[in-house]
């Protein structure tokens, strides 16, 4: 990928600044606040009169060498902004409430005075002398209600969970009174009181655990207490970070170039020697292992069922509730119904529920991190097990997960391996201190967004995301093709990718050239089968393992996995591929029942099926979808000449079927096609199969193209099938290759005088020997 230059002309200067086409508008603005020192919030970039949005590359507005941008600094007024900050320092409960009330509906009279204002002056022409002033003014007010409104929706679900944690802890003390009215109603019943206040027992601490003193409590110290106490964490998350990737350390993660190749791979792997890969040890969760709901309905009325039958769940591995809609309600009961529960969760998918920083604060409190300050070796009893956590596309943003390493920074799930942190809405500033975090020697998460993970990747794999980053950004992403050996980071973090941004739209999935591992497979299929259960892939028509070293087991999971596909929608699936592999006849088998059952086309050719796999093919699926197939390729099977007879038995059975179809035919029936292809080299047929390579010929008159390379055939048998083929001139084009066969150079040579002898009247005949 070649850089470029652009110009950047600010304030009557110009200057020259190097970037790359695939850099998006944030990115060539922190190159200019390396250089400039502007900060990025403070700049606006137009080219040709347009104000350039931050998310696109600069290719989508056909900036290239030579271009000329306009830099304007658009300085905020910090005043403002703080006093506005105010609205959450809540350190009563009553009287801030009311002047909260008081100050926000002053802030609506303002918005209303400020509009009005603007439909009073936008008819105003303003001069050349004063207009870049006035755009100035106007972009300015511009970005400060942007900010405000990002401020007033924070502050909007912030009064919801408080509302919603008044009610509840309402409802506690209101049953707290009920329960004791209750006793002394029994005990006075039974005269064994002398007074109420003596008679009350103990009642039991309830689960809840978050009375609204501690919340309050919370939000007033958390920043205190996270400065003042040690944690395991790296110091990155304890100490200011940058607020911007540095140009270096973004050029390392996108750029092109040998001059860093080594350094790359160094880093690279040095970080994956100790970054953990959490994935569960079998391929597609097991269906006693595994509840998958993804509606709002669904979740509560499971979650009621575990509360009433826990034992039932004894065996539950993996939660997965992503794209169910939850919000803090049903977030808050998924939290209730886990705490102190003994079924061991390890797996949490929760992606797409609009959860916010509110939730993950109701998790901390349920946690108990608090007291886990002055207590370290306090037990967490809310899915105290957990190893893989999936958050991907929710409304955490920076503050969100700022909340979320509080859990973290005191160890409260220590086995935790991966956080998926995709679509959350965060700025620079917080991904550069997760790639700090993520390269950290002592880390012991992966924290999965694209920023981290290009971190660890090789430029190769970097190469591929980018290019599948352009492809969704184009509406063009159709094909999934990973084509070169890959490290389980980069798979992972293209499937998610996938599997988050593109819904019903992919239509092949090609995995090629790849040592597809246990673990490798582990991870695509225990993604792909999200991608499933999400109703993401009904659209996939084609699904390939070319060249990935699978085996029948490897194969058996893949097949669980379309199944599953067809199940959940995807009916369109018409071709398998697994050409290339370590397939043996009983995986052919288990082909040939999944492909019947969906009337689809599959090819294993350079398996080593043998001849029992190729007469299983023959004779449950070839004769049964023989008006389907146009081609014969079983090429590097390991066939014998035994592997012919059945083939021949089947043609014969299917001519006369088509004699009879072709009188039919006069009725208006479909004659079936006819098989144009014929491929059968890398076989051992040698010079006994000729006679019956011959009379398959005699069966298939519709041939265009046949091989029989590599076959172990004689100059006497490549002759007498030359011979064939110029008795029986093809009517329509023909090409045979017969090359790399038991010929020395003299025999070649000869041959080839016959066959130019034999075809000079016929341009539509082509052998290749060579």
């Amino acid at each position: 990928m070649e850089s470029f230059t652009i110009v950047i002309e600010y304030k009557t200067v110009k200057y020259g600044l190097v970037i790359l086409p695939s850099f998006t508008i944030r990115q060539v603005k922190q190159a200019i606040s390396d250089n400039l020192d502007i900060v990025v919030s403070n700049q606006v970039l137009a080219y040709h009169s347009v104000i350039l949005d931050n998310d696109k590359t600069v290719g989508y507005y056909g900036i290239s060498e030579s271009s000329q941008l306009v830099l304007i600094e658009n300085a905020f007024q910090n005043s403002l902004v703080n006093k506005d900050t105010g609205l959450l320092e809540l350190n009563s409960w009553l009287d801030f409430l009311n002047t909260d009330f008081e100050s926000a509906s002053a802030f609506v009279r303002d918005v209303d005075y400020i509009t009005s204002k603007i439909h009073e002056t936008e008819t105003i022409p303003y001069s050349l002398d004063c207009v870049d002033n006035a755009l100035a003014y106007i972009a300015k007010c511009a970005d400060r209600a942007g900010k405000l409104y990002a401020l007033a929706t924070e502050l909007s679900q912030k009064y919801l969970f408080l509302q919603s944690e008044c009610n509840r802890f309402h409802g506690i003390v209101d049953g707290f009174k009920t329960d004791q009215l209750k006793e002394l109603q029994q005990l006075r019943s039974q005269e064994q009181i002398a007074t109420p206040l003596q008679a009350a027992p103990s009642l039991p601490q309830p689960t809840m655990r978050n009375a609204i003193d501690e919340y309050l409590w919370w939000l007033d110290h958390e920043k205190e207490a996270a400065s003042s106490t040690a944690t395991s964490c790296p110091q990155e998350w304890m100490t200011p970070i940058p607020s911007m990737i540095s140009m270096a350390t973004m050029n390392s993660m996108i750029s092109t170039g040998d001059a860093d190749a080594d350094a790359d791979a160094s880093v690279g792997e040095t970080a994956l020697l100790h970054l953990p890969m959490y994935h569960a040890n079998y391929f597609v969760p097991r269906a006693e292992e595994e509840i998958s709901v993804h509606n709002r309905e669904g979740v509560l009325s499971v979650l009621e069922r575990v509360r009433a039958h826990p034992e039932s769940f004894a065996n539950i591995h993996v939660l997965d509730f992503s794209y169910a809609s939850l919000g803090n309600e049903g977030f808050a009961e998924l939290i209730n119904t886990f705490t102190n529960s003994d079924i061991p969760i390890t797996e949490l998918h929760l992606a797409g529920n609009q959860l916010t920083c509110n939730q993950i604060i109701f998790l901390i409190h349920q946690v108990r991190v608090p007291y886990r300050q002055s207590n370290p070796d306090f037990h967490n009893s809310v899915f105290p097990q957990l190893r893989l956590l999936d958050l991907n596309d929710n409304l955490l943003g920076n503050e969100g997960v700022r909340q979320l390493f509080t859990l973290l920074r005191y160890n409260c799930y220590p086995d935790l391996q991966q956080i998926f942190l995709l679509n959350n809405g965060l700025t620079t500033e917080v991904t550069s201190s997760l790639i700090n975090v993520t390269l950290h020697e002592k880390n012991a998460v992966n924290v999965v967004i694209p920023e981290t993970q290009l971190a660890l990747l090789l430029e190769e794999d970097r190469a591929a995301l980018l290019k599948l980053y352009h492809r969704i950004d184009k509406n063009s992403a159709v094909f999934v093709d990973l084509d070169h050996p890959s490290s389980l980071l980069f798979v992972q973090l293209y499937l998610l990718t996938v599997c988050s941004a593109l819904v019903n739209c992919v239509e092949r999935f090609a995995f090629k050239n790849m040592l597809i591992t246990d673990e490798t497979l582990a991870v695509v299929l225990s993604i792909l089968h999200r991608y499933v259960l999400y109703n993401r892939c009904q659209r996939v028509t084609s699904i390939s393992f070319i060249n990935c070293k699978l085996g029948d087991p490897q194969l058996s999971a893949i097949c669980k996995l379309v199944e599953e596909m067809v199940r959940h929608g995807a009916t369109h699936i018409g071709f398998l591929g697994f050409d290339e592999n370590e397939i043996t006849a009983a995986g052919v088998r288990e082909l040939i029942t999944l492909c019947d059952s969906l009337n689809a086309q599959f090819s294993v050719a350079r398996n080593p099926i043998g001849d029992d796999g190729f007469r299983d093919y023959l004779s449950h699926f070839f004769a049964q979808h023989f008006a389907a197939i146009d081609a014969i390729d079983f090429h590097g099977c390991c066939l014998t000449r035994a592997s012919l007879p059945p083939l021949l038995e089947i043609l014969e059975a299917e001519q006369a079927k088509q004699a009879e179809q072709a009188k039919q035919a006069k009725q208006g029936e479909k004659v079936p096609l006819s098989i144009c292809a014929l491929n059968l080299s890398d076989n051992l047929l040698g010079d006994e199969a000729v006679d019956d390579l011959l009379k398959v010929f005699s069966l298939l008159p519709s041939l265009h193209n046949v091989y029989l390379d590599h076959t172990n055939l004689s100059s006497a048998g490549v002759y007498t099938i030359i011979s064939y083929f110029l008795k029986h001139k093809p009517t329509s084009t023909l090409y045979i290759s017969i090359r790399c066969n038991n010929m020395d150079g003299v025999e070649c040579a000869n041959m080839k005088e016959v066959i130019k002898a034999g075809i000079a009247s016929n341009d539509m005949f082509l052998i290749d020997l060579d």
